[in-house]
C-alpha cells in the first residue's frame, strides 16, 4: 500500500514538472517571437512611420458631409465680400459734411462776454460758452506766423492733432492759448478785428512749457475741485471738437505729421489721406475681419454637431477636419476676391477694385492658416507617437518571472 502511494506521488510530481516545463517552453517561444517582431519594427521604422502617416492622412480626409460644409462656408464668405463691397465706403471729400454742419449740435449759443483776459487762466463757464482758442488765425501774421489760411489752419495748430491734441489742445483750452506746430504759443483774447467785427485773436506770445504746466499739471496738483472741473471741461471740449473736425470736409491730419513736416501734411490732406479716411479704412477692415471670423466660428460650431464617435473616431482628428474646412473656405474666397479685383483693375476700374478688395478677410485667412498649421502639426505629432507606441508594444504580453 505504501509502495502504491509512493508511485502515485512520483507520477504526480513528474506530470507537474512536465506541465511546467511545457509552459516555460511556450512562454520562451512567445518572448522570442515578440523580440523578433519588435526587432522587425525597428528595422523597418521608416516603412512603419510612413504607414502611420498614411493612416493619419486618411483619417483627416474630408468626407462628403465635410465637402458640403466647405462649399457652404465658401459661399458665405463670398456673399460677405459682395455685400460689404456694396456698402458706401467713399473717401470723396465732397460727400462729407461741411465744417459748419459737422459742428452743429456740438455747442450751445456762444456768450463771448465770458471770454476772460487774464493770462494762463480760464473758467468752466468760459470753456463751455466759447469756441476753442486754437480755432482762430486772426492776428497771427502780426507775429510772423503763417497758418496757411482757412484750408490749412488745422494742420498748423497742435490742438487739432488727433493724438497730441489731447495734451496741447486740452492745455490750450485750459489756459486760453494756442500752440502751433512749430511749438510757438500765443495768448488769445476776444476783441476788435479790423474796423467792423470782433472775434478771438492772437494777443501776445506765451511760453509753451508754462501752457502745459498751468493747463495740465497745476489743474491736477495741488488737488482742488475747481481745477479738476476746468481740466475736465477742457478735455470734454477737446474731444467734442476733434470729433466734429475729423468728419468734416476739411478733416484733420494724421497724428504727428504736422509737427514733423508741414508740407507733407498739406500734401497728404490734399490727396485725402487724413484721419477721416484712416478711420473709414480701419472700420471697413474691422467689419470685414469680424464677419469673416463670425462665419468661421459658425461653421466650426455646426460641424461639431455632426460628430459621431463610432463613425468619425477620434475627436481630435475630427477637429482637424473642421479646421481644414475653415481654412480651405477662407483661401477659396480670398482667391476669388483677388481674381475679381484684378479683373477690375486691368479693365480700368482701379478705384472699384480697391473698394472691392477684402483686406480684412485676407488678414483673417492668413491668421487661420498659421493657426491651422500649428494645430494640425500638434495633432499629427500626437497621432504618430501613439501609432509608433502601438507598433512597438503590440499586444499586451505578460513576461514570466524567470525571464524578467
Amino acid at each position: 500500500m505504501n509502495r502504491l502511494k509512493q508511485v502515485k506521488r512520483v507520477t504526480q510530481k513528474t506530470n507537474s514538472d512536465f506541465a511546467q516545463m511545457k509552459s516555460t517552453v511556450n512562454d520562451a517561444a512567445k518572448v522570442a517571437k515578440e523580440t523578433t517582431r519588435v526587432s522587425n519594427v525597428f528595422g523597418n521604422a521608416t516603412t512603419v512611420m510612413n504607414s502611420i502617416d498614411h493612416d493619419f492622412e486618411s483619417a483627416i480626409k474630408l468626407t462628403k458631409v465635410d465637402t458640403t460644409f466647405l462649399m457652404t462656408a465658401t459661399a458665405l464668405q463670398v456673399a460677405r465680400q459682395y455685400f460689404l463691397s456694396k456698402m458706401d465706403w467713399t473717401v470723396d471729400k465732397g460727400k462729407r459734411k461741411s465744417d459748419q454742419d459737422a459742428a452743429k449740435g456740438t455747442h450751445g449759443k456762444y456768450v463771448r462776454e465770458n471770454r476772460g483776459t487774464e493770462d494762463y487762466s480760464t473758467t468752466i463757464s468760459e470753456i463751455l460758452t466759447n469756441p476753442v482758442p486754437f480755432d482762430t488765425q486772426n492776428g497771427s501774421k502780426l507775429f510772423h506766423e503763417n497758418l496757411g489760411g482757412g484750408k490749412y489752419h488745422r494742420l498748423a495748430t497742435l490742438g487739432h492733432d488727433p493724438m497730441m491734441g489731447w495734451i496741447f489742445g486740452t492745455a490750450n483750452i485750459a489756459t486760453r492759448t494756442v500752440t502751433l506746430a512749430n511749438l510757438h504759443s500765443y495768448h488769445v483774447t476776444y476783441g476788435s478785428i479790423g474796423v467792423s467785427r470782433k472775434g478771438d485773436r492772437f494777443s501776445s506770445p506765451a511760453e509753451t512749457l508754462t501752457v502745459l504746466d498751468k493747463g495740465l499739471i497745476e489743474n491736477v496738483y495741488p488737488l482742488k475741485a475747481d481745477n479738476l472741473g476746468i481740466l475736465g471741461a477742457a478735455i470734454g471740449k477737446e474731444a467734442v471738437h476733434l470729433k466734429s473736425d475729423i468728419f468734416s470736409k476739411q478733416g484733420i491730419a494724421l497724428p504727428g505729421v504736422s509737427l514733423l513736416n508741414m508740407d507733407l501734411a498739406k500734401k497728404l490732406c490734399d490727396y485725402g489721406v487724413d484721419m477721416y479716411n484712416v478711420l473709414r479704412v480701419v472700420g471697413k477692415l474691422s467689419l470685414q475681419a469680424l464677419l469673416s471670423l463670425g462665419i468661421n466660428v459658425l461653421i466650426g460650431m455646426i460641424h461639431r454637431l455632426f460628430y459621431n464617435k463610432e463613425r468619425d473616431g477620434s475627436l481630435e482628428l475630427f477637429k482637424v477636419r473642421t479646421q481644414k474646412i475653415i481654412a480651405y473656405s477662407n483661401v477659396l474666397a480670398m482667391e476669388s476676391n483677388v481674381v475679381a479685383s484684378g479683373v477690375m483693375a486691368v479693365t480700368g476700374h482701379a478705384p472699384m477694385a480697391i473698394e472691392n478688395l477684402d483686406l480684412g478677410g485676407m488678414l483673417v485667412t492668413v491668421g487661420q492658416l498659421f493657426y491651422d498649421a500649428k494645430f494640425i502639426s500638434r495633432v499629427k505629432e500626437e497621432f504618430l507617437k501613439n501609432g509608433w507606441s502601438k507598433a512597438v508594444l503590440g499586444e499586451k504580453l505578460i513576461i514570466p518571472s524567470q525571464f524578467q
